[in-house]
């Protein structure tokens, strides 16, 4: 998979060499300075650099650069497909995208613009597979392994079969968490990992995914609230630009989709991306200004009921069904003057 992947476009991680030491085999990469995750800690010692105009632009580009890696990958590119030995032409998905697994290859390495320079590679292909057009959306999801933060619905329910898009749904998460980055720095980020966190799938134990489970006994997926409200809230800030909402409304409209049928295509996505990034490069006003919209992205009203936690939702329902019905006649209330009724007597 990395021989015919890896490093044959921008934004991929390149292998260099493989060897064995002994029973131990190796793979060899150009030296990273850091991952995405650990990239954007880095703001708690250097100041928060995510306001500046430079960085910014950097960041639009990169995430541009990303998606055409990810184009490259699902072999989106009829003129430049991998293909196997019968020359049929092979489709990939990369399996396991965090910002773990984004590379941080620095370039200005004293400047005052560190952090806006060099370049962000997907690496960690070890859950990648490439399939033939037949089997690209036909693989069941029981012997996946998936990073939960991150993996999209019909990863993790029972008996789906997953695609490409899984693909599309972690970037997306990765693309929010980015955006909230840019916003708040690393702290809003952890800010935002934590309102992620409730019970899972019938666990004691809290994960910070990125859906929720709407029923317990047959689960299907559902919009994690906090995921809603939290992207309402970027949008809400003073250092919400007209960047920021163009982002948003990719993220939330066509990446963060339950629904996989309806998730947007890395084919359908580039487009946009590529509008963004022109944006940037035209005015620097659109990343800079803040703006007063309010962002073309439908926030969903959240149900009193999904304000509460799957569990007592569960136990509601369950008592809901254990209650008697009545079946008899519905008893009339008898009329009567209310007026007389209230007169105080003589």
């Amino acid at each position: 998979m990395l021989r015919q992947l890896g490093g044959k476009k921008p934004h991929t991680v390149k292998l260099l060499a493989t060897f064995r030491h002994g029973r131990t085999y190796s793979l060899l990469f150009p030296w990273a300075e850091c991952d995405l995750l650990m990239y954007w800690k880095r703001d708690r010692d250097t100041g928060h650099q995510g306001k500046t105009p430079t960085l910014i632009l950097w960041v639009a580009h990169q995430c541009h650069g990303l998606l055409e890696a990810l184009h490259w990958i699902h072999g989106c590119d009829p003129s430049n497909m991998v293909k196997d030995r019968q020359n049929q032409p092979l489709y990939g998905r990369h399996g396991d995208i965090k910002p773990e697994n984004i590379l941080w290859y620095k370039q200005d390495l004293d400047g005052p613009h560190a952090l806006a320079s060099g370049e962000l590679v997907l690496s960690d292909f070890g859950l990648s597979a490439l399939n033939h057009r037949q089997s690209r959306s036909n693989v069941k999801n029981g012997d996946f392994q998936h990073t939960t933060t991150y993996a999209s619905p019909e990863s993790v329910l029972p008996d789906e079969l997953i695609s490409r898009s899984i693909d599309i749904w972690a970037l997306g998460c990765v693309y929010l968490e980015f955006v909230t980055w840019v916003v708040g720095g690393s702290s809003l980020v952890g800010e935002f990992q934590g309102a992620r966190l409730s019970p899972f799938l019938g666990s004691l134990h809290s994960n910070d995914v990125f859906w929720e489970v709407q029923e317990l006994e047959v689960p299907t997926a559902e919009n994690q609230k906090h995921v809603t409200v939290w992207i309402k809230n970027l949008r809400e800030r003073t250092e919400a630009t007209n960047f920021i909402h163009d982002f948003l409304d990719i993220i939330a409209n066509h990446m963060l989709v339950i629904e996989k049928k309806d998730r947007a295509t890395v084919d359908q996505l580039l487009p946009r991306f590529s509008a963004i990034k022109a944006n940037c490069d035209q005015d620097s006003s659109y990343y800079t200004e803040p703006s007063t919209r309010t962002g073309d992205a439908v926030v969903a009203q959240i149900p009193a009921a999904q304000t509460l936690n799957i569990h007592t939702r569960v136990a509601i329902r369950r008592a809901s069904q254990a209650l008697p019905r009545y079946t008899g006649q519905a008893e009339v209330r008898p009329q009567r003057n209310e007026a007389a009724y209230l007169k105080p007597p003589a």
